[in-house]
């Protein structure tokens, strides 16, 4: 944790107690609610302007870059953060749900209710903002962040020690966690936090860049370890023009990341019962081949779309040898 500069200069903890405006890094919530509702990676909602009535007017937010893609698989609003998905989200599943994952995960700063918290306008500090994103990327039970987990005097005696501890209340289905999760590596593999790619290990995260570019963000994890990082100035002013969290926060984690993680074997995150998985484009979300692009796409049992169950497919087993029926039982 470092959450300042000098202790004898300041003892104002940033990573504890600053609240900044969260931007883009609220999002996989947001989503988690969708999945959780029965929605797909692969659904498709059109990014372009989209307008939603409130007290004050007519709210029509627009893309970081003022461009809209048209129809895309909610995966790919995700990598590429696009704002007009993350309202229609928020709008179809209800904002209370999108607030009530935050607390589960531990959010305690005030959240404002209004529609524009689809866009990461509330305040969080770093710490519940990664402990959060820890809840949701470890199953989704929550997680409760601690400093230490023991303490030693001089001569190397045990002074206190938490052991295990116990796991937190559940909060989000498993096999949601793990469809979250797999999202969130688009974000990484093909989306706004390339750079990552780097560490050579599977990660999940999100970039979130705030209002006049006042705040970037990236919240990103491996199987063994979970980094936050947040830029800002104390005074709130703009940090300059174009700033994102994917330019300047994403290198920094990395940078740490490659010294700080573990010599563990590289491997992925685990896999839940209640999954099931088709080969897809990862970018159109369509059945594919023995294309090189194409990837292994994990859906919530039951919810696998039926056009991935046409005949077309079925008809490939058409040449195996029919089962018997089974006789009935006789009569007593």
């Amino acid at each position: 944790m470092a959450g300042g500069y000098d202790w004898a200069e300041s003892q104002f903890n940033r990573v504890t107690q600053a609240r900044r405006q969260v931007g883009s890094s609220i999002k996989p919530f947001i989503y988690a609610a969708a999945i959780a509702a029965g929605k797909t990676p692969v659904e498709r909602v059109v990014d372009a302007p989209f307008g939603v009535p409130t007290a004050t007017g007519t709210w029509v937010p627009s893309n970081y870059d003022n461009r809209y893609h048209g129809a895309v698989t909610l995966s790919t609003a995700l990598a590429l953060s696009l704002n007009t998905i993350s309202v229609q989200l928020v709008v179809d599943v209800g904002l209370d749900r999108v607030i009530e994952l935050l607390r589960g995960f531990g959010v305690t700063s005030p959240i404002p209710r209004h529609i524009s918290v689809a866009l990461g306008t509330p305040d969080f500090t770093l710490l519940e903002l990664a402990t959060a994103y820890c809840g949701l990327l470890s199953g989704g039970r929550r997680v409760t962040a601690r400093f230490f987990d023991r303490v030693t005097n001089a001569a190397g005696e045990l002074v206190e020690e938490l052991g295990e501890p116990a796991p937190g209340p559940r909060i989000l289905p498993p096999e949601v966690s793990y469809v979250v999760t797999s999202m969130m590596k688009g974000v990484i593999e093909r989306g706004t936090a390339k750079t990552a790619l780097a560490l050579g290990r599977p990660v999940a995260g999100k970039t979130g860049t705030s209002a006049n570019y006042r705040d970037v963000w990236f919240i990103g994890s491996t199987t063994d370890l979970l980094v936050g990082v947040w830029i800002g100035r104390d005074d709130s002013t703009p940090i300059g023009d174009k700033i994102t969290g994917g330019g300047v926060a994403v290198p920094i984690w990395l940078d740490f990341m490659q010294k700080a993680h573990p010599p563990t074997p590289v491997r992925d995150f685990p896999m839940p019962e209640g999954v099931t998985f088709a080969r897809l484009e990862p970018w159109s979300g369509e059945l594919s081949g023995p294309s090189p692009t194409a990837r292994w796409v994990p859906f919530v049992r039951g919810t696998l779309p039926a056009r991935f169950l046409a005949p077309p497919i079925l008809r490939a087993f058409d040449d195996l040898v029919p089962v018997p029926p089974v006789p009935p039982a006789p009569r007593p």
